[in-house]
């Protein structure tokens, strides 16, 4: 069974700059950050879930959730270098836009404590492919190393390379 996720409005350059002046004034919130202020994220101060999914003519998309579960902020950013599924094996991935929505901009956001960031993971499923599970779907984020997802389905099966989006702010 696939939810349906709403993609959020992505404006742009312009828009995340809005976005980052906006969090910088108010103090609130995920934001775009400055890199010298504070240090990458690690795997050990993070999470990672699925919050959305979508699914239509053999195409599949993951929306998932990076949350800062320390209690120091730290810094995460782009996209998954990879995606590994069933086997254990890294697939390689494109960053870019998929066939449900557009990619937003590359930045540094910083999480505090408590708040996420969003990227999703879109793949196609081959018309013949018998399905497979993709037991132990997990991600490499930039300079943060492997996080498991704990994803579970049974239209596994990929064509290609996962095509991801580079981390956003949690809406």
């Amino acid at each position: 069974m696939f939810s349906i996720k709403a993609h959020p409005v992505r404006s742009g350059i312009i828009g995340a700059a809005g976005a980052a002046m906006l969090v910088a004034a108010v103090g609130i919130g995920a934001g775009v950050a400055n890199a010298g202020t504070l240090p990458a994220c690690e795997a050990s101060q993070l999470t990672v879930s699925i919050v959305g999914q979508q699914a239509g003519m053999s195409h599949r998309e993951l929306t998932y959730e990076v949350t800062n579960t320390s209690d120091q902020a730290c810094l995460v950013h782009g996209a998954p270098t990879a995606v590994t599924q069933t086997d254990g094996a890294a697939t390689s991935t494109t960053t870019g836009d998929n066939y449900f929505g557009k990619n937003g901009p590359e930045q540094m956001i910083r999480l505090d404590p408590g708040q996420s960031a969003t990227g999703e993971i879109a793949w196609t499923i081959p018309p013949t492919a018998p399905g497979t599970t993709p037991y132990s779907l997990s991600v490499d984020l930039p300079d943060v190393g492997t996080l498991e997802t704990g994803y579970h389905d049974s239209t596994g099966a990929l064509d290609g390379a996962y095509t991801v989006t580079d981390l956003q702010p949690a809406q």
